[in-house]
């Protein structure tokens, strides 16, 4: 089964409000487990995992990274959610983190099971940097006035 991927999500969901792309379909390149220190830990209520999930997601032509949300951590646990799957972004939002954007997966929908990569991704090279120092420069005239 052939999977039509959104043209230029990634890198319209990492440039953008995530609100005004819709709700694309990407596919997940890869998941990593990433261990929460113990005073995130404390803070979570009971039940919740304090595991954080890092993914790389993909348009067919860019990928970036992606933080899943902690209460879909059951998806990556029971499977369902995997490297080559084919999924919607029903909701998320976009984070600076480290000078990089980080997309924060709130809502997912699961389009398929593992299927092979789609496309040749290529890591999306979009930095915060330049949009700071905008909006640095963009006060500072403020002040001046």
């Amino acid at each position: 089964m052939s999977f039509q991927l959104t043209p230029n999500a990634v890198q319209l969901l990492a440039q953008n409000d995530p609100t005004t792309v819709g709700q694309p379909v990407v596919q997940v390149i890869s998941i990593k487990a990433m261990g929460a220190g113990a005073s995130a830990a404390a803070s979570r209520p009971a039940g919740e995992s304090s595991t954080r999930y890092r993914l790389q997601i993909s348009d067919g032509t860019h990928e970036n990274t992606a933080m899943l949300n902690t209460k879909l951590n059951a998806l990556v646990d029971s499977g369902a959610l995997a490297s080559g799957v084919v999924i919607r972004l029903k909701n998320c939002i976009c984070n600076i983190v480290r000078q990089m954007r980080v997309l924060i997966l709130l809502d997912v929908e699961l389009l398929s099971s593992p299927v092979a990569v789609i496309g040749y991704p290529t890591p999306l090279s979009v930095s915060a940097a330049p949009q700071q120092q905008q909006q640095q420069q963009q006060q500072q005239q403020q002040q001046q006035q």
